[in-house]
């Protein structure tokens, strides 16, 4: 842990994963998928973006800002494969930039929003106020519905309970809401730049997902992945996700 960026490294002298979490969330997302990465050799580099779950808020945020926070606590020893989701994979494609000191080797995003209409870059930019819970389960489900995991774990998983926040008078969520200002940062400049670079890059998403659609990722990635049943928090589903990371990463698999 540096002294702004919580993370977790799992497997010291493996090859390292960088799970890199979507928006509002936290690193405890990738839970399912850790012990499978380390069953195949790999290890993990699991951190919390600047302002999300256990991890400190800044004075602003952009993805250029997350990407320094993040390059702060990954260690240099080896290139790192990078998995990441939605806001994640676009903060992956600025640390592959080669200008952090970091060699990123290949990059598997999943649920990677490339166009945004003006219209919902307003939306979700809106910087609300923080809101105080009475209770703990309260702001648990409030957690839930931001982040898109309600259904899909319960108030007692790790991921939300890395998402709230106890004080005096209540219960907060854990994220800055002034971390919605990411949306406002171009993708597909990003995108553009690492395929250019001829970084391994596969784009995927979920069938059901309602921020995107395949045919937006076969612009970019005409072997564009697209999990069929899923919706947009495809990681929680780990086997599925790890079959195609294992078939980019091939050469570390067999």
């Amino acid at each position: 842990m540096t002294a702004d960026v919580y993370v977790e490294l799992n497997g010291d002298s493996a090859d390292p994963v960088l799970l890199l979490h979507g928006l509002s969330c936290n690193g405890a997302v990738w839970d399912p998928l850790v012990p499978l990465l380390l069953q195949h050799g790999f290890g993990t580099i699991v951190p919390d973006f600047s302002g999300h779950g256990r991890s400190a808020w800044s004075s602003h945020y952009n993805l250029e800002q997350q990407a320094v926070a993040v390059a702060a606590a990954i260690p240099r020893e080896r290139p790192v494969k990078i998995i990441g989701h939605s806001m994640g994979a676009s903060v992956g494609l600025v640390l592959a930039s080669g200008r952090f000191g970091i060699q990123v080797s290949s990059i598997f995003a999943i649920g990677l929003k490339i166009d945004w209409p003006q219209q919902d870059i307003d939306r979700m930019g809106e910087i609300r106020p923080m809101r105080l819970f009475p209770t703990r389960s309260e702001a648990a489900q409030r957690f839930l519905r931001v982040t898109g995991l309600a259904g899909l774990v319960d108030e007692d998983h790790r991921c939300v309970q890395a998402g709230i926040v106890e004080q005096s008078d209540g219960f907060r969520l854990a994220t800055d809401p002034k971390t919605v200002g990411v949306v406002r940062d171009p993708v597909a400049p990003l995108l553009a730049s690492a395929q250019a670079s001829g970084l391994p890059l596969r784009l995927s998403c979920g069938s059901e997902d309602g921020l995107l659609d395949i045919a937006s990722l076969r612009k970019w990635d005409k072997d564009a992945i697209e999990f069929q049943g899923y919706g947009h928090n495809v990681q929680l589903a780990a086997p599925v996700v790890l079959k195609p990371f294992l078939e980019q990463n091939a050469a570390k698999a067999a």
